[in-house]
């Protein structure tokens, strides 16, 4: 009985805890939502979730994710909105010595923490750089791939991004982007697909994941 009991609790309080989180979760996306159509939307308020985004499970996710993108040596990635680098030093390990990862943010704090971790890693295939996604510092069709994870919904005019990336993407070159439901910006995928098909510049390849998190991949658009 008294097994039967603890049993019985511990699942209570299993459930009671997820159901919180989860409360947590939507919360913060209606939040999101609403401060996005007041003209808040923007990194401070899609970084409130770090502790997240630092968890151990979810760390162990990151290679899975890479592997989606497909990242092959000597291949050069642009990785827009790198954050803290979470993603950048395995990408970059993933290109080798022959590669190229240009890992651009629009905050000065956060390409710093990428650097620091890029130096202590000894890479010298990683260029960092403080960036907007409106002007990406790059040459017309000079990258083979562009992968951007949590990052699309934080950007204003996403458009003009998409736009700008399609630009510095090599004919046949894809973008990558990955989702997790945990951001509070988070899109679910018909909305991602919907959104970046809409600029015109790019089709949809593959699709990997499922609502809790997803990459899905976009060949870019060949206009005669």
């Amino acid at each position: 009985m008294n097994i039967r009991f603890l049993r019985n609790g511990l699942l209570l309080a299993i459930g009671s805890t997820s159901g919180a989180l989860f409360s947590i979760l939507v919360g913060s996306k209606v939040f999101y939502r609403i401060a996005s159509h007041q003209g808040k939307q923007g990194p401070a308020l899609a970084h409130g979730g770090g502790w997240i985004r630092e968890s151990s499970g979810r760390l162990r996710k990151i290679p899975l994710m890479l592997d989606w993108m497909r990242l092959r040596a000597g291949e050069r990635v642009l990785e827009l909105g790198a954050g803290t680098g979470q993603f950048t030093i395995l990408a970059a390990r993933r290109l080798g010595h022959k590669g190229r990862l240009y890992a651009f943010d629009i905050q000065p704090e956060m390409i710093a923490r990428v650097q620091q971790k890029v130096n202590a890693a000894q890479l010298t295939n990683v260029h960092t750089q403080v960036a907007a996604a409106y002007e990406l510092p790059l040459d017309d069709c000079s990258i083979d791939k562009a992968m951007l994870v949590n990052v699309l919904p934080e950007i204003p005019d996403h458009q003009r991004a998409l736009h700008e990336v399609a630009r510095v993407l090599q004919p046949h070159g894809t973008l990558y982007i990955s989702e997790e439901f945990s951001e509070p910006g988070y899109w679910f995928i018909s909305e991602t697909i919907r959104r970046v098909e809409q600029t015109g510049q790019f089709v949809l390849s593959t699709q990997r994941g499922n609502w809790w998190r997803y990459t899905l991949g976009f060949r870019k658009r060949i206009h005669a």
